[in-house]
């Protein structure tokens, strides 16, 4: 277990997010993606990684909302109900309290840093976590119609 400040969330993030294999989870209130950061999860969808993010309180913007429900291999999530932050591959989980926005990047935040080799107990209650808020989230759907 390692203790993130505002700078390792924000590194950590980026590894987790270039070290998924096989799936990627993203957790949030708050979303507002930057765009280097919405780069590299289209191209985890891409290598066919399974990329599943819940948001809640404040729904995405249209454009990020469109971008996001077109990549492949990528499911969006929403629950009011959301105020964890979460982001989990297949070895590493971040729980912190940094929301994924920008703005959020400039404020003193805390996270902690799992592996799934070192924190295996903690790391798999995380998913068990995690499974328990998807079962309680609504997916959104591209409306082809329109």
């Amino acid at each position: 277990m390692l203790i993130l400040n505002t700078k390792g969330i924000i590194d950590y993030t980026e590894k987790t997010i270039l070290g998924a294999k096989s799936r990627l989870i993203i957790v949030s209130p708050y979303v507002d993606i930057k765009e280097s950061i919405l780069r590299l999860i289209e191209s985890k969808c891409k290598e066919g990684v399974k990329v599943m993010i819940v948001c809640g309180k404040t729904l995405l913007k249209e454009t990020e909302l469109v971008k996001i429900l077109n990549f492949e291999n990528c499911e969006l999530y929403y629950n009011h109900y959301v105020h964890a932050k979460i982001i989990l591959n297949d070895y590493y989980g971040i729980i912190s309290s940094m929301n994924l926005y920008e703005a959020s990047e400039k404020n003193y935040e805390v996270g902690v840093l799992l592996s799934e080799n070192y924190d295996k107990k903690e790391f798999d209650e995380l998913e068990i976590e995690f499974n328990r808020i998807l079962r309680n989230s609504e997916q959104y759907r591209v409306d082809l119609t329109k």
